[in-house]
């Protein structure tokens, strides 16, 4: 009995050593997929990977030009469709005062020949019609100017009110501007600032390159839309002086008088101010502070046109 026992725990301890010896036979292929593997075991975590040397970090500097460039179409946009078609209707507001001053001078003066006439004892009306007139020309009855010179009056007022209110907005359109211009520079500055950092710690020459390219390109928008803001409040400066002029000069003359016809005084007269200002309206003038800024603000235009 006791050699039994003795056989059996020889055969325990060669069974122990064929097993640590690493001879072991290979498990059912079966049973080793059901088998948790150590790293599924809840209470053991992998460690995350190490980032490679091919993916680096996108630097920052192409989000924040794109920022400016938001804000430099902003601000472009308020000087097209709003500056710049302000200053459009405020032209044509301009040459109706000066067409309407022009017919207000014209049924005035044949009011005031037709007034004479009709008062005159002497003649008949009818000898200072048509052409045997030495001074009328008109054809109409003294009701029809006096009709055609009230409808005259009534556009002028009109117009001196649109005058107004397309200064008014002219002016706001220019605040505006100002307020996306500082947009622009706040963008810019940060765009800028981090432009010199990166450049100073980066060790990739290539987005260096990049950086300071697209630094300068966008440097050149942002001094273009300076020079225009600029430009801009000059031109509104000389055309609310303009605007002044004939707002003024709503007065008496606005009708004819004889007297208004001789020396210094025609040269003052509101039709002829209201036609000099018209011709000096417009940003082609050579007194334009825009005047050499056409090409720029056409290329603008177009651009937004396009969008």
């Amino acid at each position: 009995m006791s050699s039994t026992n003795q056989d059996h725990e020889e055969m325990q301890r060669e069974f122990e050593q064929f097993m640590l010896s690493g001879k072991a036979s290979i498990p059912n292929k079966k049973n080793h997929q059901n088998r948790p593997s150590p790293s599924s075991s809840p209470f053991q975590t992998t460690p995350p990977p190490r980032p490679s040397s091919s993916h680096k970090k996108k630097p920052a500097f192409p989000k924040l030009a794109q920022h400016v460039q938001i804000a430099i179409d902003a601000f472009q946009n308020v000087l097209v469709t709003e500056w710049t078609s302000s200053d459009d209707q405020m032209y044509l507001v301009m040459e109706s005062i000066a067409n309407l001053r022009e017919r207000i001078w014209i049924a005035s003066r044949e009011a005031s020949f037709l007034a004479e006439t009709s008062s005159s004892v002497l003649s008949p009306s009818w000898k200072e019609c048509g052409f045997r007139g030495p001074r009328s020309t008109s054809f109409l009855l003294p009701q029809d100017v006096e009709l055609s010179l009230s409808h005259s009056l009534l556009g002028h007022e009109r117009m001196l009110e649109a005058l107004r209110q397309g200064m008014a907005q002219l002016a706001q359109a220019q605040e505006a501007m100002g307020r996306r211009l500082d947009d622009v520079f706040a963008h810019f500055d940060s765009f800028q600032s981090h432009c010199h950092v990166f450049q100073a710690e980066s060790r990739d020459e290539e987005d260096k390159l990049k950086c300071q390219r697209l630094e300068q390109a966008i440097g050149s928008q942002v001094d273009e839309c300076l020079e225009l803001f600029r430009a801009a409040a000059s031109e509104l400066f000389r055309k609310q002086n303009l605007s002044q002029t004939v707002l003024e000069s709503d007065h008496d003359f606005l009708l004819y008088h004889e007297e208004s016809t001789a020396g210094n005084e025609f040269k003052m007269l509101p039709k002829t101010l209201a036609r000099l200002s018209t011709s000096k309206w417009a940003r082609s003038h050579r007194e334009s502070s825009l005047a050499d800024l056409k090409s720029a603000i056409e290329q603008i235009t177009k651009k937004i046109n396009e969008r």
